[in-house]
């Protein structure tokens, strides 16, 4: 029987030694080392608790040998994941250098293309338009220069009308009036402005006034408000232009239902009934001289090639339908969409007056689809620039020679 304070360490090593002295004295094996007892060395186990803690120490040892092995195993394949990371992050690299090489090939046969009348791609389109929800924000800038005071009056008159029947129909919510006056003479520019208060300052739209900055030109103008209240939509229109009364009910909602198109044309009426064709395909110079200084009997003998260029084979029908692809569209009345705006940053200002409508209609035809539809209805008092004197006549051409540098002549 073990005392009680032993506690078996003395018993286990004198059974180790005797184990040792047995083997000893046995006779080896063929081929088998003669094993020589070491009375000198440490016990194998002289404790419970530290043969268990030898045991785990040695476990857990070989478990991290195990992971450094895993580890050392895995450098060359995460390097050669890397290395091919970096090669696929080359190839896209390169890949996209070359797309971006071919979309300026593309966008500068678009340029040729959209001198004719087309059908806009939706999926070409689909990135630069989005569709607001109803009811929408739109802000409204008129450009005037010595306008004349009564047909303003009668403008402004038939626009708050129309910015009324909008919102009862809850097709607007928010509504911004910019009157931008290029008059060197303050006291007009003061006119203009004292008609936009009496007609808008308790119509519950904010009215912004702009005079002092010269005579920049149409489509500079335009630009000072083009982007600062970053509305829905923005309509550029003249100050001769009378809206009809569900003109901007008619005109946000189509845009809506069509959120392909980024601009859109309305059916123009002169005020003595006549059609106004404000939607033109790319203009030869023949056209353009044709149309706006040829006499009376020449016009005549080619009536049917300046229909062509005025797009009555389209705009013209039984019953009105809308045209998509419009390749020019006139300043006197133009809708655009904000995204459509952003995409093209507004009218050219190296265009003082004229064709500053026909070069920002190309530009964004690039990037969305241009629209006319017939059910948006205004009256138009201008054209015929040739009929306004030598200045008009000097900016008409001045600007049409730096259209066809930009865009590419066409004579006939």
């Amino acid at each position: 029987m073990r005392s009680p304070d032993d506690d078996g360490a003395g018993s286990l090593r004198d059974r180790h030694v005797d184990r040792a002295l047995e083997r000893t004295k046995r006779k080896p094996r063929a081929r088998q080392p003669l094993s020589i007892p070491r009375f000198g060395a440490r016990p194998a186990i002289d404790d419970v608790r530290r043969a268990i803690l030898a045991h785990r120490a040695s476990f857990d040892f070989g478990e991290i040998r195990g992971q450094q092995r895993e580890s050392v195993r895995r450098v060359p394949e995460q390097i050669a994941v890397d290395e091919n990371g970096r090669d696929v992050v080359g190839d896209r690299l390169r890949n996209a250098g070359a797309n971006e090489q071919r979309a300026s090939e593309i966008d500068e046969r678009v340029s040729v293309v959209t001198r004719h009348l087309r059908i806009a791609d939706p999926a070409h389109t689909a990135s630069v338009n989005c569709r607001p929800v109803l009811p929408s924000s739109l802000q409204i800038s008129i450009v005037t220069y010595r306008p004349d005071l009564r047909i303003l009056e009668r403008a402004l008159r038939k626009l708050e009308l129309a910015i009324g029947a909008a919102r009862a129909a809850e097709t607007l919510k928010s509504v911004h009036v910019a009157l931008i006056d290029n008059s060197e003479d303050a006291r007009i520019a003061q006119r203009v402005f004292e008609l936009g208060k009496e007609r808008f300052n308790n119509a519950g739209v904010r009215l912004i006034l702009r005079h002092g900055h010269a005579n920049i030109g149409y489509g500079a103008a335009h630009n000072l408000v083009l982007h600062g209240t970053g509305a829905d939509y923005h309509l550029v229109m003249n100050p001769d232009v009378e809206v009809a009364t569900d003109a901007l009910q008619c005109a946000i909602r189509w845009m809506e239902a069509h959120p392909e198109v980024g601009a859109l044309a309305p059916m123009a009426r002169g005020p003595d009934g006549r059609r106004h064709y404000l939607c033109k395909r790319y203009p030869s110079v023949f056209d353009l001289l044709l149309r706006g200084f040829a006499p009376g009997i020449l016009r005549v003998l080619f009536r049917r090639r300046l229909h062509r260029y005025e797009m009555r084979d389209l705009v013209d029908v039984k019953p009105p339908r809308d045209v998509f692809g419009v390749p020019a569209l006139s300043g006197a009345f133009m809708l655009l969409r904000r995204e459509a705006i952003d995409r093209t940053g507004g009218f050219d200002p190296s265009f003082f007056l004229y064709f500053e409508d026909y070069d920002w209609s190309l530009r964004l035809a690039r990037v969305t689809t241009t629209a006319y539809v017939p059910s948006v209805r205004i009256i138009h008092y201008g054209g015929h620039a040739a009929r306004k004197g030598w200045r008009h006549f000097e900016s008409f051409v001045k600007s049409g020679i730096r259209f066809y540098r930009k865009h590419g002549w066409k004579w006939f």
